[in-house]
């Protein structure tokens, strides 16, 4: 245990396991190993082992407790709000219980029970600055920004180092149009656990803005498709800076990027890295060039699909007849985080067979959202199969009218491109879109459909709908673009 508290984890395994040699049914031992090995990154594992030790013991709260801690990191959320409740059952005070389903609840979408669980978390421990963070995150997604920012400052007041509360600070100031300050905050995103990996990888000198003339830099890609389409538009600035600029990332996106201006290369995983001087993560350069509200990167296209690409579906589609064209993703990956508010059944578009002269173009390349034949009523054609990576997507696209859209890629593809694009958002606050706007900064094509209320998309696809059949009576394209009604 003194190892385990020191921090020596690997050492505390070697003799949580010989004390289970000597008794195999060694409850604390169980119990504990089965922690260590969560730190260190295999909650599967612990949570085999902390079962086993509740077998034995069925008593300890703290055993229900920490199961629930790597159930959570599973995504077990049931079994881990039945873990929390059995633990506050056994010791209502016990104040990690509480904020563990507080955690599970927030993984739930189900807000209001989890700042209920935080506040109660903050009632038994008021210098928990884990709780005064988690309740500021959860009152963020919900929009009560001024507590949530409160509740945030709380918790860094009451550690200075707290990464998560630092950041999501960061991440109410960007919503809220204040950039100068959000910047800041963000790169607190670079000390959170599941960034340590960005962090360790590359041993060169990090890039801060300094001069770049005849050096070679390496723009570090991160977080999801969407994050490295919508930010690589700082390339090109990086490159008129004098240096050669080459882009490690996904992939999918490497034909696409290699033809982003200024992009020198592009490398993924398993590549040989070219010699490089400096490195900088790519969500970083928005804070390196002082961007604001003013002066976003977002006078044109900065994402181009290859011409014969273009050509190739250019000729697939002359058979097609020529109603409007218009590109629909409904769902996005699984293994995102916020995926159970963004993606929709795709049965949730059916007022769109109401509108005439257009025909559907299936972009949804993720199996999560469901086939295309629950689309019966629909005028839709599925070429997905043939969408091998984002520059070909980004050739169908150029060949449509108009991209509907969950938050996903696709969107920000569709925008970097220039491309008329509808956003369909969940009531919950993504930074990027800002607050009560139709359109975005950051895409000049862009209309913005907001939930009005929590998981209301039958009232957002009603309002798509309508928008479309007006586009189309309209005739004139410009009315496909943004609106600040939407």
């Amino acid at each position: 245990m003194r190892c385990h508290q020191g921090g020596e984890l690997a050492e505390a395994q070697r003799l949580y396991r010989a004390a289970l040699a000597a008794q195999p049914g060694f409850a604390p031992a169980l119990h504990l190993l089965g922690v260590a090995m969560g730190q260190m990154g295999k909650p599967a594992a612990a949570v085999d082992l902390i079962r086993r030790a509740i077998a034995i013991h069925p008593t300890d709260a703290d055993y229900h407790s920490n199961l629930a801690t790597f159930l959570i990191q599973i995504k077990q959320e049931d079994a881990a709000i039945e873990s929390c409740r059995r633990a506050i059952a056994l010791r209502p005070g016990l104040a990690e219980a509480h904020l563990n389903l507080g955690v599970s609840l927030v993984a739930q979408d189900k807000i209001p029970e989890a700042t209920a669980a935080f506040a109660q978390t903050i009632q038994l421990k008021p210098d928990y600055a884990e709780a005064h963070s988690n309740l500021g995150a959860a009152l963020k997604d919900v929009g009560q920004l001024e507590p949530a920012a409160a509740a945030l400052r709380r918790a860094i007041a009451l550690d200075p180092q707290f990464a998560n509360a630092h950041w999501n600070l960061g991440l109410i100031h960007l919503l809220m149009g204040y950039f100068q300050e959000g910047w800041k905050g963000y790169e607190w995103r670079l000390k959170l656990q599941e960034n340590a990996p960005l962090v360790r990888r590359f041993s060169q000198p990090r890039w801060n803005g300094e001069e770049l003339e005849g050096r070679t830099i390496l723009l570090i890609a991160e977080q999801g498709f969407g994050d490295v389409i919508q930010f690589i538009r700082y390339a090109p600035l990086v490159a008129r800076r004098g240096a050669k600029v080459l882009v490690w990332a996904q992939p999918p996106l490497r034909r696409l990027l290699q033809r982003v201006e200024g992009v020198e290369q592009v490398v993924c995983e398993g590549d040989a890295l070219p010699a490089f001087d400096l490195q900088c993560p790519l969500l970083s350069l928005p804070g390196i060039f002082g961007t604001t509200l003013a002066n976003i990167p977002a006078d044109g296209p900065y994402v181009h699909p290859d011409p014969a690409s273009v050509a190739r579906w250019t000729m697939r589609l002359a058979a097609c007849d020529r109603r409007r064209r218009i590109g629909l993703v409904w769902a996005g990956g699984q293994n995102h985080k916020r995926d159970r508010i963004r993606s929709i059944s795709p049965l949730l578009f059916s007022p769109l067979a109401n509108v005439k002269d257009v025909r559907f173009f299936s972009l949804q390349k993720t199996d999560a959202g469901g086939p295309v034949d629950l689309l019966p009523k629909v005028a839709m054609t599925d070429w997905s199969a043939e969408l091998c990576d984002f520059a070909e997507t980004a050739a169908l696209i150029a060949n449509l009218d108009l991209v509907i859209t969950v938050d996903t890629a696709v969107a920000h593809l569709a925008g970097a491109m220039g491309k008329p694009v509808w956003v369909l958002l969940p009531f919950i606050l993504d930074w990027r879109w800002m607050l009560d706007r139709g359109d975005s900064p950051w895409y000049p094509t862009m209309r913005l459909f907001r939930q009005r209320s929590r998981g209301d998309w039958s009232g957002v696809v009603e309002r798509v709908a309508t928008a479309l059949g007006e586009a189309t009576d309209s005739n004139e394209t410009h009315s496909w673009q943004h609106s600040s009604a939407a």
